[in-house]
């Protein structure tokens, strides 16, 4: 278990199919013009999540360590990746104070005011809380920023946060996500979630998730009700039928 602080003007790509970073948090931490390519990123496993009876209803575990961090950068290239939480997946966690114990965070975050972001034909596997854009409804300063793109991605069997933004100005196009309600494992709940302040448009996605049947099952607000964020929706379809224009809207 590593963190890998990455430079700025970096390139870093996985020579081969098997090029492979395993319970590997890389971080980019206020650099510019860094590329991320060609790597399978085993997700990092916190061996000591910890336990905050303040959130959610009945408590629940918090781990830190994503596979990719990026914090006040700019200029970031992230493609052609596979992230996933196999072979340590969320069934094989114990139950403690009676909730899993989750010791995975996030597979891809962008905070901290980070900017011209792309997050392209990567595949995010068996996996919970997906990507955060924006850490946190009273860190104002993102307002303006995080401006990231989102496009043709994979998101197979992602519960949620598919993204998850919080003020940022994020374009979600040509994504397809697959998955179902009832999964064993990884049970879908939403794919894109906007939060306070987010400013989303989504294009030409394609969802086909099993049991879903309308778009409060696609697109939600994850946080306070009074927090509210704006998407709009062109050419989007879910399980081959018609087009969510429904989803538009907002506060």
């Amino acid at each position: 278990r590593l963190q890998i602080k990455l430079g700025s003007n970096t390139t870093l790509i996985g020579v081969g199919s098997d090029a492979k970073l395993v319970n590997a948090n890389l971080v980019i931490n206020g650099k510019k013009n860094v590329i991320v390519r060609n790597l399978n990123i085993s997700l990092p496993c916190d061996k000591y999540p910890v336990w905050d009876p303040e959130d959610g209803d009945n408590g629940n575990w918090n781990s830190e360590y994503d596979g990719v961090t990026i914090l006040a950068s700019t200029n970031v290239w992230v493609d052609h990746n596979v992230f996933t939480d196999a072979p340590k997946t969320d069934d094989q966690l114990p139950i403690e104070n009676g909730m899993k114990k989750q010791c995975h965070d996030g597979a891809l975050d962008v905070k901290n005011a980070s900017d011209f972001v792309t997050v392209s034909n990567n595949r995010f596997e068996l996996h919970d809380k997906n990507n955060l854009v924006g850490s946190s409804d009273s860190r104002t300063t993102d307002d303006g920023h995080l401006t990231v793109t989102f496009n043709n991605n994979h998101y197979l069997n992602v519960s949620d946060r598919a993204p998850r933004v919080r003020f940022g100005k994020v374009h979600v196009y040509n994504n397809y996500f697959e998955g179902s309600r009832s999964h064993p494992i990884y049970k879908h709940q939403y794919s894109i979630g906007v939060a306070y302040k987010a400013k989303v448009i989504s294009t030409n996605n394609a969802f086909e998730i099993a049991g879903a049947s309308s778009c409060p099952d696609i697109v939600k607000n994850p946080g306070s009700a009074s927090m509210t964020g704006a998407i709009i929706d062109s050419g989007s379809l879910l399980n081959g039928g018609g087009p969510l224009q429904a989803c538009s809207g907002g506060g």
